[in-house]
């Protein structure tokens, strides 16, 4: 058993090394290649690959997915990189068949609603997936949509923040009546997005009626607004 495991740990480290080298050959400057090689050698003990701020683009991101189910990865960090729609239609399709992870953070890049709708669209038979942060993502109500439809049938996702896109008022509809139907989402994040006091209210009449929900969060005119509902039968922690 130690011989096969220590055959699989190279298999792992060489197919980490190749990545890394079409990258360096692709033109990632050393430093961040490196950076990249390091991290994903650190995920090797815990399951958990942080490569924020590491530059990734679109190219580089497709390049690494492959390792995603060969290193195991519950948690994956991509925030504060260069990642658009290209990227996040790959990553979607990695979600499709993705077993692993369960926690999955994409904030402050640009997939907009391209790349939105394609996670959207493999979370509806993804069902690992618990978290999934969108934050600061230039998605608009398209977006929100295509979310909204998946939380429809999508029975894992906990947690899910569209804090600080383009949201409106058809978008964030869409989300509010999502509530009616979905009872696994305990935490959903809105704030800093284009929606008005009426909307507030429509949200938070939703929210009486899915009583699964913990928090909701919002913010309008530059005032932050925590909706917490609590209901005796559940334990919220």
């Amino acid at each position: 058993h130690l011989s096969l495991r220590r055959q699989r740990q190279m298999c792992i480290r060489d197919r980490i090394n190749k990545v890394i080298t079409q990258l360096k050959i692709g033109g990632t400057t050393e430093k961040d290649a490196n950076k990249i090689s390091e991290r994903l050698y650190k995920s090797l003990k815990n399951g958990c690959l942080d490569l924020s701020k590491c530059q990734i683009s679109d190219e580089i991101l497709i390049q690494i997915l492959p390792l995603l189910s060969v290193l195991n990865i519950k948690k994956l960090n991509l925030s504060w990189n260069n990642i658009g729609p290209e990227g996040a239609i790959a990553l979607a399709k990695a979600l499709e068949t993705n077993t692993s992870l369960t926690e999955l953070n994409l904030r402050n890049n640009q997939i907009g609603d391209e790349g939105a709708i394609a996670v959207a669209i493999a979370l509806k038979t993804n069902t690992s997936l618990k978290e999934l942060d969108l934050y600061n993502n230039q998605l608009a109500s398209a977006g929100a949509k295509a979310l909204a439809e998946m939380l429809k049938i999508n029975k894992s996702i906990t947690k899910l923040n569209l804090g600080n896109n383009k949201i409106e008022t058809e978008g964030a509809t869409a989300l509010a009546k999502t509530l009616e139907k979905n009872t696994t989402l305990i935490h959903l994040d809105l704030s800093d997005n284009d929606l008005g006091d009426e909307l507030n209210s429509e949200i938070e009449k939703e929210l009486e009626i899915n009583s699964k929900i913990a928090e909701f969060k919002t913010k309008y005119k530059k005032q932050f607004i925590a909706l917490r509902i609590q209901i005796s039968r559940i334990a919220i922690h």
